[in-house]
């Protein structure tokens, strides 16, 4: 690359003596120069040989490599990475994604690292006794098997406490609580009814 990355020499009296001097001091020189280039930064030029996706779990990694401009073959762009990455966001399933450049021994590898945004794996209502389970469902519209989202779960929170309004509920409380167990996660809606107005 053009670069010294490291100086080496040995001295002898006698040109005799240099050979052995070599062949016994090419075990620790080698170590040391591949300690060297482990060590080296990654330079943040050439081509990709590779583009893979890792930490998906529902979602095809393939899947994800469609969204992004980066390709094996193709010259490695930081300002490419940085759009793949918000590419990578916007299709609204990830909480999480960053980008790591390394050297293979087949040439530069580029890895998007993805954490999935968990799914509805259940719907709980707990807490009411005035009114049924079905009722109550009707209000809600967060679906199982979908993306979760927080904004959704508040919106039916507030459903809920309008239904409990409409039946003349008007103190009730409803507390909407998210578990997650890795990407599969339940919501449940903690009720208080209190007293009839």
């Amino acid at each position: 690359s053009g670069r010294g990355i490291g100086f080496y020499g040995k001295t002898s009296l006698s040109a005799s003596e240099l050979p052995a001097l070599v062949a016994e001091a090419v075990p620790a020189l080698y170590a040391k120069l591949l300690a060297v280039l482990r060590a080296l930064p990654v330079e943040r030029t050439g081509v990709l040989s590779e583009v893979t996706v890792e930490g998906t779990a529902r979602m095809d990694a393939l899947a994800v490599l469609k969204n992004v401009a980066s390709k094996p073959g193709e010259p490695f762009s930081p300002d490419i990475v940085r759009d793949d990455i918000r590419a990578i966001y916007s299709t609204g399933y990830f909480d999480d994604v960053t980008a790591d450049l390394s050297e293979t021994s087949s040439g530069k590898k580029l890895t998007f690292t993805v954490k999935e945004k968990p799914f509805v794996r259940n719907i709980v209502i707990k807490g009411n006794k005035k009114l049924s389970d079905d009722k109550l469902k009707e209000a809600i519209t967060i679906k199982k098997g979908t993306i979760i989202n927080r904004t959704l779960v508040a919106e039916d929170a507030e459903r809920l406490r309008a239904v409990y309004g409409q039946s003349g509920f008007f103190l009730a409380e409803v507390k909407p609580e998210i578990t997650s167990e890795g990407i599969d996660s339940t919501v449940a809606f903690d009720i208080t009814e209190n007293e009839k107005v």
